[in-house]
């Protein structure tokens, strides 16, 4: 009789229940989770949305001699509430098995992949889609394996990760699904921290482009200093090689932006970022995406924080604020936030904002 072929998420199941029959008979195991309650609604009073959200972990780990090696299994249960029909998913939010020593670390599964200074409008956001005003600070990952080497002032990272025919990070054009991208960072740390990034994947077909697949090339620079201020930069270049004079064979990227903690209260922190986008050539004035972001927050004790995040498109004519309070107890955190925005919106860096409305979440933190 011939067995009937699994589906690649069966495969990934039975390949994770085999680590775990294996690994719980001697390992260090612990068990923690997070709960969140979430309810959104518009200021209209026209569409309100209700959930719940349980991100339940699993770490198991054991000593080696040469350093360890551990399991991180971490899913992802959604129970919406909207009166729509919606239905609750599950499925797993990280799922990875990692090893290492003094000077390494290797993992490979589905796990987040980030890197940069910036803090809102991330030019190096190649991999993941984090919401400065997300309390849990939740964003898809990426399968693959990474490898990070420890020098005595220095981060060296390569990667060999899924093409993936999804979007992800600040991407407009998908990959192919076929031949794995690859990648990997240098950062030093000397008068501050600087690095320097480089990815390669092939890409499937771009509106106005003739060919129906190309290669991509990305290339980027970064730093961060503090001079009293704390000020940092990324810079990214995307090449493309589409035939004709496609715009989109050259794509760049350039983030600035600085904070500095004013002397009032217990501390106002003052963060300031700007983005900017063009296509075809860096110097062509024109620019199709120019934002910039600015983020004051006022500690009001050990537990409280008060911040506006506000955005503002001056071309476009567009503005999306927060204005929100936290709470952080030692297992809870509660967040409000009221959300509004002026004009019409295009692409955020950030993501897609909210409508204007009150959003409400309350975490709790088990294990």
């Amino acid at each position: 009789m011939v067995s009937p072929r699994r589906s690649g998420t069966e495969r990934t199941s039975v390949a994770i229940g085999w680590v775990l029959a294996i690994s719980l008979a001697g390992a260090g195991v612990r068990f923690q989770g997070q709960v969140l309650f979430s309810r959104y609604q518009t200021s209209d009073r026209s569409t309100t949305t209700t959930g719940l959200k349980y991100l339940p972990q699993l770490q198991l780990g054991y000593p080696l001699p040469w350093g360890f090696v551990n399991a991180d299994l971490t899913g992802q249960l959604d129970w919406p509430v909207t009166g729509d029909g919606s239905q609750p998913t599950a499925g797993w939010y990280r799922a990875l098995l990692r090893t290492g020593g003094d000077t390494w670390d290797l993992q490979g599964g589905l796990q987040q992949i980030n890197f940069g200074p910036g803090r809102y409008l991330r030019s190096l956001r190649w991999f993941d889609a984090i919401d400065p005003t997300d309390p849990l600070q939740l964003t898809n990952g990426v399968k693959g394996l990474r490898l990070d080497a420890y020098g005595m002032r220095s981060v060296t990272r390569i990667w060999l990760l899924e093409n993936s025919r999804d979007l992800r990070g600040l991407e407009s054009i998908p990959g192919r699904g076929k031949t794995p991208e690859y990648g990997g960072r240098w950062l030093i740390s000397s008068g501050g921290d600087w690095g320097i990034t480089f990815h390669h994947r092939q890409i499937g077909a771009a509106p106005g482009a003739i060919d129906s697949a190309a290669q991509e090339w990305r290339l980027a620079f970064d730093g961060a200093v503090d001079v009293g201020p704390g000020l940092w930069f990324e810079w990214v270049e995307n090449r493309r090689d589409y035939s004709g004079n496609f715009p989109g064979n050259q794509e760049y990227f350039l983030t600035v932006g600085g904070d500095y903690t004013l002397p009032l209260w217990s501390g106002v922190t003052v963060a300031v970022e700007s983005f900017q986008e063009r296509l075809g050539s860096w110097t062509d004035p024109r620019s199709r995406l120019r934002v910039m972001a600015v983020d004051v927050r006022l500690p009001v004790n050990f537990t409280d924080t008060l911040s506006w995040l506000t955005y503002r498109n001056s071309a476009a004519g567009w503005t999306v604020s927060t204005w929100s309070w936290q709470r952080v107890l030692d297992a809870w955190i509660v967040y409000l936030g009221w959300i509004h925005h002026t004009g019409s919106l295009d692409r955020l860096p950030s993501g897609a904002p909210f409508s204007d409305g009150l959003y409400l979440a309350l975490i709790f933190n088990h294990g």
